[in-house]
Formats: C-alpha cells, sequence, structure tokens
C-alpha cells in the first residue's frame, strides 16, 4: 500500500455523506485540516447531537437545510452554554458541511475560466453572466 495521503477530493467520494456520523468519519479522515481544527468540528457534532438534539450523530440525517432549521431552533440559554460557544458550534457545523458536501461548494470566490469568461463575453449581457455566474464556478470545482 502507497503512502500518499488522499487528497480532500478523493476522500469525499470516498464518504458518502448520510448521517452527522459519517461527517464526523470524513472529518478524522481529512488530510486538509489539522488535528485541534479536526477535534474541534468532531466536538460540535457531537455536541449538537448528543447535547443539544439528545441523538447519537449516526441517528441525524446530514441534511444541511435540516441541520440550520434545528440550529434555528435552538439558542445558547435553551442549550444551557455561553453565546460565544454556541455560535462556535454553528460555524463548525456549517464549515463541516462546506468542506465535504459537493453540493454545498461555496463558489463566490472561485475565478471563471478563461473559456467561461470568453463564452460571457460573446453573448454581451450583463445579467447572464450574474444569473449563471455560480453554476460556471461550480463546475470549475468538480
Amino acid at each position: 500500500m502507497s503512502d500518499r495521503k488522499l487528497s480532500r477530493a478523493e476522500i469525499v467520494h470516498g464518504f458518502p455523506i448520510k448521517t452527522m456520523g459519517d461527517l464526523w468519519s470524513a472529518i478524522a479522515a481529512d488530510p486538509v485540516v489539522g488535528p485541534r481544527e479536526k477535534e474541534a468540528r468532531r466536538s460540535a457534532i457531537n455536541t449538537l447531537c448528543n447535547k443539544w438534539l439528545h441523538k447519537d450523530p449516526k441517528d441525524v440525517t446530514a441534511d444541511y437545510q435540516l441541520i440550520q432549521r434545528e440550529m434555528a431552533r435552538l439558542n445558547p440559554v435553551l442549550c444551557g452554554v455561553g453565546k460565544g460557544r454556541f455560535a462556535n458550534v454553528k460555524s463548525l457545523i456549517n464549515r463541516s458541511f462546506l468542506a465535504f458536501r459537493r453540493d454545498l461548494i461555496d463558489t463566490r470566490r472561485t475565478a471563471l475560466l478563461e473559456e467561461w469568461e470568453r463564452l460571457f463575453a460573446a453573448v454581451g449581457e450583463p445579467s447572464l453572466k450574474h444569473a449563471c455566474g455560480r453554476f460556471a464556478r461550480w463546475c470549475i470545482c468538480l
């Protein structure tokens, strides 16, 4: 077996993220994130699932919108933590999702390829670039 580290893209394909437990496992295998960040993200998943939702991470569906609704329903007082810890857990959960869910790739800062730029320039309609720009950037990330 090779000692080569897997890229995050290979890990994304190797770990289908169906539950928060799957997300926890993917974070543990992530070659990009350091050990402290990994521990912080896994702790955030455990806090959200075990303490706040009273469920095992393997029993919580990794549906981003569902998790966002659950987080909106919660507050620091209800969870028994300070505002800072509550905000940190939310942030760590969001970063974990963005790192491993291909459908949630944040493309706002990704530069367009020359081919897309030429295509948009040929059409000459500014609203087209705005309307299709995120899709064009998302295609780059695949």
